[in-house]
């Protein structure tokens, strides 16, 4: 009895040790994904292009080591949009999961044929079957029939015994039967042969069965990559969906936004009031800073090219050549103000990278201010 306790507890600790490895396995993995998803840049390339005899811009956005790419080109005649994962578009990846649908459909039918094949060999096999008659001793049944027994006029001369060994004299050499040949000298050792034969082909049957169910797996998984790798693709196109909405959503408020903060700023008095009261200036001080420091790790880390530009109000022209200055490096990056004409003329390369764990970061500072917390408690207290 204590022997089956220990045996059972033996068993219980191998699987809940082996289950201990699968979720410390799982665990890790979802580590390393969160990992990757916060430190592995975004890297993006833009280039475009506005001349009097070109106009057109590119654009490519790359993601772990080109596993994901996103292509853009706009021109005169209009604009196209690229999306390849691991290599293959949406409809590559559709059309290969279609054309393993159809192997499948098409190996299905190939076996249930086989089967069908199969059976109806085996039941023509038994109906054409026929018993077979059992064996006639010599001399008896065939007597019974009343048919004449044909025998060896040497046999019944001699009067031998079939069933002892008979010597045959030629050339000067006896030979024994056939018979006595083919009896085992040593029963033991053919029985041992066989039983060896017997496991050597059990072992070699049970490592085929293994090798053919590992294959058959690492086909399934691969049979089924192209349907999750489709699945992981709408999910992406339907969170770029989502954002597409909340950016609409975003410029339909954008103009309210705008008309409120014209009314107050017409309103001198009740600006200053909004200012003091919810402590405004020193909130959006707080969030400028942030951005600019997002903006800081985002910025191009390449940008190269020219920009000629005039508005045809040399006032305006000024004050714009004095922002761009402020904003774009202008070490490698050339402004050609043009204070007569207006025009527009621009050949701009940009590279740059943006990694997730930047924008985390700042979500967590802005979270952590604690007057833009008080502000929005006032404000939606106001609202209600």
């Amino acid at each position: 009895m204590l022997h089956i306790i220990l045996g059972i507890l033996t068993i219980l600790l191998t699987i809940l040790k082996w289950l201990g490895i699968l979720l410390l396995i799982l665990l890790l993995l979802a580590v390393a994904l969160v990992l990757i998803v916060l430190f592995v840049p975004v890297r993006y390339r833009g280039r475009g292009e506005k001349t009097a005899e070109k106009l057109g811009a590119e654009l490519s956005v790359t993601w772990l080591l080109h596993l994901i790419v996103v292509e853009a080109v706009f021109d005169a005649e209009g604009g196209s949009l690229k999306i390849r994962i691991f290599g293959r578009t949406p409809e590559e990846w559709r059309a290969l999961l279609d054309k393993v649908k159809r192997k499948k459909r098409k190996k299905g039918k190939a076996e249930s044929s086989e089967a069908g094949g199969k059976k109806q060999k085996s039941t023509a096999k038994g109906a054409k079957r026929i018993p077979e008659e059992p064996p006639v001793k010599t001399g008896q049944s065939r007597q019974n029939s009343g048919e004449k027994p044909e025998t060896s006029p040497d046999i019944n001369s001699a009067g031998m015994d079939l069933f002892k060994p008979v010597k045959i004299q030629m050339s000067g050499q006896s030979f024994a039967d056939e018979r006595t040949d083919k009896q085992p000298q040593n029963p033991k050792e053919t029985q041992g042969s066989c039983q060896g034969e017997k496991t050597e082909g059990h072992q070699e049957q049970k490592q085929v069965g293994r090798l053919s169910k590992l294959l058959a797996r690492i086909r399934g998984v691969l049979s089924d990559l192209p349907q999750k790798v489709l699945q992981v693709f709408r999910r992406l196109k339907r969170i770029a969906g989502e954002g597409v909405k909340a950016a609409q959503r975003i410029r339909d408020a954008v103009p309210r936004i705008l008309e409120k903060i014209r009314r107050i700023l017409h309103q001198p008095a009740v600006f200053l009031q909004f200012l003091e009261k919810y402590e405004v200036g020193e909130v959006l001080g707080a969030v400028k800073n942030e951005l600019f420091n997002l903006l800081g790790h985002y910025r191009p880390r390449r940008f190269v090219g020219y920009l000629k530009f005039g508005t045809g109000d040399p006032a305006q022209t000024g004050e714009l050549t004095g922002a761009l200055y402020l904003l774009l490096p202008t070490q490698e990056y050339e402004i050609v103000p043009d204070f007569e004409e207006t025009q527009f003329e621009t050949e701009t390369e940009l590279e740059g990278q943006i990694r997730s764990i930047h924008l985390l970061v700042t979500a967590y500072h802005l979270f952590r201010n604690k007057k833009l917390k008080r502000l929005i408690r006032k404000l939606r207290k106001k609202g209600e």
